[in-house]
C-alpha cells in the first residue's frame, strides 16, 4: 500500500465519471476504500487523505466540482 497508489486512485477519480459514481454511491468509508482496493489500487484511506493533501487545492480545482476526490474518496471535507 502507498502514497502514490492512493495518487493514481485520485487520478481515476478525476478521469473516469463512471468510477467516480461508483465510489461516490458507497457511504461507509471503510467500504469506499474496499472499492477502491478491488479496482485494483492498494491504498489505505489515510493513503488517500495524505495524497489528496499532497496533490494540493490547485490540482483538486481543476476536478468538476471543486474537492471532488476529497469528497468523493477520504471525506476530508464534505464527504
Amino acid at each position: 500500500m502507498s502514497i502514490e497508489q492512493a495518487k493514481l486512485a485520485l487520478e481515476k477519480v478525476k478521469s473516469d465519471k463512471a468510477f467516480a459514481d461508483q465510489a461516490m454511491a458507497i457511504e461507509n468509508l471503510d467500504e469506499r476504500i474496499k472499492f477502491i482496493n478491488e479496482s485494483g489500487f492498494e491504498c489505505t484511506l489515510e493513503e488517500v487523505k495524505a495524497a489528496s493533501e499532497e496533490l494540493g487545492d490547485a490540482d483538486l480545482d481543476n476536478v468538476a466540482g471543486g474537492c471532488f476526490a476529497h469528497c468523493h474518496l477520504c471525506s476530508k471535507k464534505v464527504f
